[in-house]
């Protein structure tokens, strides 16, 4: 009787750590999900002042750095989103 309930005791336990990981994948995922919708909005905006024109009398090292960051945060979305 003692075995039984050790068996009992040892299924449950097995049984609600499983759940709990099961929940803890079913955040992860979710917060994954997420981060890669968010990350692919910032993306499209980002591609979207990448396509902006600039007028001629600014500052080349002005439109040189907006160009070279907006790049950089282009890139990182895309790296997020794969």
């Amino acid at each position: 009787m003692l075995q039984a309930n050790k068996g009992n005791v040892i299924s449950r336990f097995h049984k609600t750590s499983l759940e709990i990981r099961n929940l803890e994948l079913t955040y992860y995922l979710t917060v994954f999900n997420r981060l890669s919708s968010i990350s692919s909005i910032l993306a499209g905006f980002a591609s979207s002042a990448l396509t902006m024109s600039v007028p001629g009398w600014e500052d080349s090292l002005l439109v040189t750095s907006f160009l070279i960051f907006t790049s950089c945060a282009f890139g990182t979305n895309l790296l997020v989103i794969l």
